[in-house]
């Protein structure tokens, strides 16, 4: 009966551990996030260390960066094609057009080229094995 009282007590005192660790690096953690954040009154402050209002606000962090994304890449997308009138984006569709072109007419040449090297391959590679057939009865 000592032992299971022991072992109870030594539970309860490892969770306690767990349990102040975990706040420890919770609060270490709402630190790093807030770095770039203005500071924060004692009330927000605590409302972040409940661990519910922490990820929620985590979550809603995450909204805000993939809006945050989906703009930047709008504005990139809008900001190209407005480039896409210069001189040197036409140049560069023009280079594109003619590479494209090249690839295209080289292709069938090339595929026809392997396929032979794969055929005559196939073909030296049979030539050494011999089809031996036994009878036995």
């Amino acid at each position: 009966m000592d032992y299971w009282a022991a072992r109870e007590k030594e539970l309860i005192k490892r969770h306690e551990e767990i349990i102040r660790r975990r706040q420890e690096l919770l609060e270490e953690s709402i630190k790093q996030t807030l770095l770039d954040k203005k500071p924060l009154s004692e009330d927000d402050y605590d409302a972040l260390l409940d661990t519910n209002q922490f990820w929620f606000s985590k979550k809603q962090r995450n909204a805000q960066l993939l809006e945050e994304i989906s703009r930047i890449v709008d504005d990139i997308k809008d900001s190209s094609s407005s480039r896409e009138n210069t001189v040197a984006a036409t140049r560069l569709n023009i280079q594109k057009e003619i590479y494209w072109n090249y690839v295209n007419s080289c292709l069938p040449k090339w595929t026809e080229q392997v396929e032979k090297d794969i055929q005559s391959n196939d073909a030296d590679s049979l030539k050494g094995l011999k089809v031996t057939t036994s009878t036995s009865k």
